[in-house]
């Protein structure tokens, strides 16, 4: 079935009203740049890891996924802000296959085979497609019951039976991606191959296909490089994208001297995936506002919080957790944060039995109008 009607299948978020009065869009808007990976992945965006076959992009989305689900570094260098849910659907290899090469990474990010993080959601060879209604809803299904903030689509040609040069077919995918952003506030990654005069050096100009696909994206990895050593540019159409950096996956076992205390030993020999990169740096970012620098005490975390409060007026942690797209724990301990620096005032309303609502307070009232968009953006 091709997506003529499947963009309806795309999460619709049932907090934001579908039409919003100007003077309250700061209620519902963030600016300045959140980033799931700083200078690489910015929040809520599509962004494309493009390179040529066997370049290494599957094995650089799977560090990612296993990087922001457990908190560890990608790659073994760049810290994530926090941990994330992720959703990662892979269509690739079977899952016999994937398992062994996400256990293998994981050692690296200190996950047993056997204790890879819950909050890596995996679907693999599924038959996943865009053009296939029932997977669509399925989708939909997932991402309202499992609450991603990351969804990684691994590739894009094994998931539609499109023309990837015309741009009348591709539009209905393209545009299947876009809702899901936008109405799971989510951010969306997308492997894709470059074309055959890409495989020397990858560019925006030799992504795959038609030039829509690119135009969809928020900016791209872009993976050279034909040996072992990959190199990684970032390309953000919004800039603040770190340097170029290369990276080279090296395929280890388990030693004894770093694993023969963790489980009984049972790890040691145990293949293992790490990476070498180099090449580390990061442009420099324009220089927050003077308000902003004043509230470098609350964290991203607490400034969405804090936001989410002033939106709903009244809110407990269920409704909190909807307009945040977080987990329950990590919504209690942003808004506990908040209530021990008198920002927030909690209440236990007759009706709602022990449920606690919180509001603002007169403090967290003057901090928000103080900077009302949160031009710093994170910490």
């Amino acid at each position: 079935m091709k997506l003529d009607s499947v963009q309806s299948a795309v999460p619709v978020s049932s907090i934001r009203p579908w039409s919003i009065r100007a003077s309250d869009l700061w209620l519902w808007s963030e600016v300045g740049q959140s980033w799931v990976m700083d200078g690489i992945i910015p929040e809520k965006a599509i962004m494309l890891v493009v390179g040529p076959p066997k370049s290494g992009k599957s094995l650089l989305v799977q560090d990612l996924a296993l990087s922001l689900t457990t908190g560890t570094p990608f790659l073994g260098v760049f810290e994530p802000p926090r941990t994330r849910r992720v959703l990662y659907i892979h269509e690739e290899e079977h899952l016999d296959q994937l398992y062994g090469r996400l256990s293998a990474i994981g050692l690296n990010h200190g996950a047993e085979p056997w204790g890879l993080p819950a909050e890596l959601g995996v679907v693999a060879s599924q038959g996943f497609s865009f053009d296939d209604r029932e997977q669509m809803l399925r989708l939909q299904d997932e991402v309202a019951e499992f609450k991603p903030e990351v969804v990684i689509f691994d590739s894009l040609y094994t998931m539609h039976d499109r023309d990837e040069d015309n741009v009348t077919e591709m539009q209905p995918v393209l545009k299947a991606l876009q809702r899901l952003r936008n109405r799971g506030n989510l951010t969306v990654i997308v492997v894709h191959h470059a074309n055959k005069s890409g495989w020397g050096k990858t560019t925006p100009g030799n992504i795959r296909g038609t030039g829509a696909i690119w135009a969809t994206g928020d900016g791209a990895l872009l993976v050279s490089g034909s040996g072992k050593q990959k190199k990684v540019e970032i390309v953000l159409r919004h800039g603040g994208g770190r340097e170029p950096f290369t990276f080279q996956p090296v395929s280890d076992t388990a030693s004894a001297e770093q694993w023969g205390n963790r489980e009984g030993g049972l790890l040691v020999g145990q293949p293992i995936i790490r990476f070498e990169v180099t090449g580390v740096g990061v442009t420099q970012r324009k220089a927050a506002s003077p308000a902003a620098e004043e509230n470098t005490s609350l964290n991203e975390g607490e400034w969405k919080v804090l936001r989410a409060v002033a939106a709903l007026e009244k809110a407990d942690i269920e409704a909190l957790k909807e307009r945040v797209h977080w987990n329950e724990k990590t919504v209690r301990t942003f808004a506990n944060q908040l209530e021990s620096r008198t920002l927030l005032e909690k209440d236990r309303l007759p009706q709602r039995g022990r449920r606690s609502v919180y509001s603002l307070s007169e403090e967290g009232r003057r901090l928000l109008y103080s900077d009302p968009t949160n031009v710093r953006g994170s910490t």
